[in-house]
């Protein structure tokens, strides 16, 4: 058995004892989009001032709690016409 045969042999090994769908030439260059700080610094940017400026934890809950519902209200209310209020 020549060095090729043993290489290629070896891959089919390494191969067979990979997850289904990996392969060894994928490369993950998007590995910033899963960091926690980057998933949710876009959203914290949207918060009104007074929730990201809260004092206290507690504060901050109910500032969120309030901005949150409220934004839930506004969607539903442009989802159904005519019902505001």
């Amino acid at each position: 058995m020549g060095a090729t045969e043993k290489s290629h042999t070896r891959e089919k090994q390494i191969s067979a004892s990979r997850p289904p769908g990996w392969s060894q030439d994928v490369f993950r260059l998007d590995t910033r989009k899963k960091f926690f700080s980057m998933r949710v610094m876009k959203h914290w940017n949207k918060l009104p001032r007074e929730v990201v400026e809260a004092p206290f934890l507690e504060i901050f809950k109910a500032r969120l709690d309030g901005a949150l519902s409220n934004l839930v209200w506004l969607k539903m209310s442009l989802l159904t016409p005519g019902r505001l209020g």
